[in-house]
Parts: C-alpha cells; sequence; structure tokens
C-alpha cells in the first residue's frame, strides 16, 4: 500500500502508526511535489484502518525543513504573466493543510534541527507539535520581500496570538524550543534526538483510545475554532450524540465498569448509515421542537 517510491518522503509503519520522514536532502526544502505527494499519501492514510495516527518528521541529521524551494517560487511567480500559476502553486499548498486539519487521524509532527517558513506553517496544520531540545524555528519570509503564504499569517496567530506571530514574521529571528513551548506553538520538548521516541509514544496512547471517538474530538475541536462559542457547543452536542450512537461506545462503557480493557471494534459502512440517521431524526427532532 505504502511501497511507492516517493521524492520527498520515505514511509515507515509500527503498528498502528504511520511515519513520514521527510527525506530529499540536502534541504528537505518544500515544494509543489513535496504537497502533491503528501496529498496521497494522506488519501491512504485516511483509507488505511490499520493506521490509527500520523507521525511527520525528517530523516535528515539536522534539518527538518528550509521551507519554500525558492527556486520553485521564481519560476511560479516571476511575472505577473505567471500569475495564474502562482494561484495554483498556493492551493496545493493550502489544499494539502486542509487535508490534514480535516483528515480522521491525529497528525504529530516531530521537529528537529532547523525548521523555517514553511516547516512552521506545516507544524500548525498538525494536531501535536513535538520539537527535539536542539531545534531552531524561524519565519524569514520578511527578510526575502515576501510573507507567508501557507496559512503562517493566519494559523499561526490564531495559535499562539496575534503580537507573537506577528513579531516572528516581523523580525524573522529565530526562536528555540523553549521560546516556542512558551509560546505554544510546540506542546512538548524532547531531548536532542529522541523526538520521534516521544512522538511514537503519544501515538500509542492515542491508539489505547477509540478511534472514532477521537476522530470525532478533532473534528469538534478544529470546527469549534472557527465559529463562536455558542454555533461551537451546539456543534460539540451533536457530535457527542453521534459518538455515543455507536457499538464502540458500549463496548467502552461496559470495558471500563468491568475494569477491563476495551476491545474496540472500527464502525463499519453499515454502521455509519445507521448512524447517519438517528443523526438526522435527533437534528429534525430539535428543529421542530423550536
Amino acid at each position: 500500500m505504502y511501497g511507492k517510491d516517493y521524492v520527498n518522503f520515505k514511509i515507515e509503519k509500527k503498528k498502528t502508526t504511520l511515519i513520514l520522514y521527510m527525506d530529499n536532502p540536502p534541504q528537505n526544502s518544500i515544494d509543489e511535489t513535496f504537497f502533491l505527494e503528501l496529498q496521497e499519501i494522506i488519501e491512504l492514510a485516511n483509507s488505511d484502518p490499520d493506521v490509527i495516527s500520523v507521525i511527520i518528521t525528517t530523516a535528515l541529521e539536522k534539518i527538518f525543513t528550509v521551507g519554500a524551494n525558492l527556486k520553485e517560487l521564481l519560476q511560479k511567480y516571476g511575472s505577473k504573466r505567471k500569475m495564474k500559476n502562482g494561484w495554483h502553486h498556493l492551493d496545493v499548498g493550502h489544499m494539502t493543510l486542509e487535508m490534514i486539519e480535516n483528515s480522521p487521524k491525529p497528525f504529530i509532527i516531530a521537529y528537529k534541527g532547523l525548521s523555517y517558513g514553511g516547516g512552521i506553517e506545516l507544524g500548525c496544520a498538525c494536531d501535536i507539535r513535538i520539537a527535539s531540545e536542539d531545534v531552531k524555528f524561524a519565519m524569514p519570509e520578511t527578510r526575502i520581500s515576501f510573507i507567508p503564504g501557507w496559512g503562517g499569517s493566519t494559523r499561526l496567530p490564531r495559535l499562539i496570538g496575534c503580537g507573537r506571530a506577528k513579531k516572528l514574521i516581523f523580525t524573522g529571528e529565530p526562536i528555540n524550543a523553549i521560546k516556542a513551548l512558551e509560546m505554544g506553538f510546540i506542546d512538548e520538548i524532547a531531548p536532542k534526538g529522541k523526538a520521534l521516541e516521544c512522538a511514537l509514544k503519544i501515538a500509542e496512547n492515542i491508539a489505547e483510545g477509540c478511534p472514532t471517538s477521537t476522530a470525532l474530538a478533532k473534528k469538534t475541536i478544529n470546527e469549534g475554532m472557527r465559529l463562536n462559542l455558542e454555533e461551537a457547543i451546539e456543534r460539540e452536542k451533536i457530535y457527542f450524540m453521534e459518538s455515543i450512537f455507536s457499538l464502540e461506545w458500549t463496548e467502552g462503557v461496559v470495558g471500563f465498569l468491568n475494569k477491563r480493557k476495551p476491545n474496540f471494534k472500527r464502525i463499519g459502512k453499515e454502521e455509519k448509515e445507521a448512524l447517519a440517521n438517528i443523526i438526522n431524526i435527533l437534528n429534525n427532532e430539535k428543529k421542530s421542537d423550536n
């Protein structure tokens, strides 16, 4: 299933975790091919019932990524005549990051070494961010005379706050792992060379839970962040009801009450259709009550 040779990635599957190693030396630069390959891998992971979490990391020793491939940027945006190519280039990147956000699988990014520009933007779309203590982050785009174009100006402020994001983007100055943790960009610092190991432990913990509930929790949080509080609560109630109308919910509660590990079963096509019908009935009843 994952046997294809990619230009930018090597893939390893460990139990229920799919590990994507960015492996395009010397700099792991991000270009259109990178995004197209990542889209293909995301689709494969989404359709693989044995994959519960996905980790993105680097195969290089000292570099996660230097960010966008500047030579490609010159080719895509070199003149106004190439504006159509430029829009397409931007859209491919945004589509890929949206696929990460919308995937039912949790995405964990494990940083080590240097990570500039697009590496931060890639992390903003992931669910959990781990960094080795030797990492260096920077958003150098304004020093080169453009702005972050794959979510650095939009997702990053939502993640760490406008003031902090502006300082990073306006100055282009690098920050270390401790500062990134203080800002709220990363969630945990790992010892040097241990970011992947740390990410794998988190993925193993996630695998102990119910995959359907984890997917619904991710969906609830991501959608809720785009809504006002009242709308977000209504959305949460819908997904909560969806989570309890499943065989997995019954197995989880019975297992917990009997002090045994639940044996979760993934929802099949027929059950998904039944759940969708139940949710539609509940929504219709709520509308009629209003």
